[in-house]
């Protein structure tokens, strides 16, 4: 989705040592895969749970995988004690006919 995002995505700039300080943060990285193949960060906010950086490789997507990190992006949730999810998105018109 690279060619279609604007602007780009910021994990393709994420250091290890940035993904680190996310961890000791207290967020969390969640990952499938060896290779890897799908992905998201977690965060805590005052009464949600941030859902960010959330991606499934090319070629894997239309398997439910995508759902299955946001399930249990929403378990984390409630075992953290927070009542809601937040996910962010970027908006993708380029190709659809679109314009934002």
């Amino acid at each position: 989705m690279g060619a279609r995002i604007d602007p780009p995505s910021s994990i393709h700039n994420l250091t290890v040592e940035e993904m680190q300080e996310h961890c000791r943060g207290g967020g969390e990285i969640w990952a499938i895969g060896q290779p890897l193949f799908a992905c998201m960060f977690l965060a805590s906010k005052a009464d949600s749970l941030y859902l960010g950086k959330l991606a499934v490789k090319e070629g894997m997507r239309g398997q439910g995988i995508c759902r299955t990190l946001v399930e249990h992006s929403a378990i984390r949730a409630a075992d953290l004690g927070l009542s809601a999810l937040e996910l962010e998105t970027t908006a993708c018109f380029q190709g659809l006919g679109l314009q934002s």
